[in-house]
């Protein structure tokens, strides 16, 4: 491997920023269906976990009543799938991230400060109250 004529802190920038989005898109690649770039590939490539548990917005949401048995088992079951990919977006926030940082300072350039909403585990009654 050859040197990059930016010098090695700019190479080790790229190097952390590169893990960095590999183990984000990961993570998007879990929650979402990526693929979809047509109104066919549906079809194609299956849905991911935020499809999945969002249909249950409009079967919860269509009713005045509290939500089903069965609606509450569908989100028992995919809930902690997603909280899964949450936590590990918070780790890729804070530790991968702080490595990319200190490559950003080491190349004296300025560094990312993410603005990320609390991340919590979804309750069942939060799906709909009505």
């Amino acid at each position: 491997m050859t040197a990059s004529p930016h010098g090695p802190a700019l190479d080790r920038v790229a190097t952390v920023a590169r893990a960095l989005s590999d183990r984000l898109g990961a993570i998007e690649g879990e929650l979402y269906q990526v693929r979809n770039r047509s109104f066919q590939d549906p079809l194609n490539f299956p849905p991911k976990l935020v499809e999945r548990i969002s249909g249950l917005s409009s079967v919860v949401g269509g009713i005045d009543a509290a939500p089903t048995a069965q609606s509450s088992a569908v989100f028992q079951m995919f809930a902690p799938e997603v909280q899964k990919q949450l936590v590990a977006l918070q780790d890729v926030l804070t530790r991968d991230l702080r490595a990319v940082n200190a490559a950003f300072r080491g190349a004296g350039a300025a560094t990312i400060v993410p603005k990320a909403a609390e991340l919590r585990r979804p309750l069942p009654r939060e799906v709909s109250t009505r």
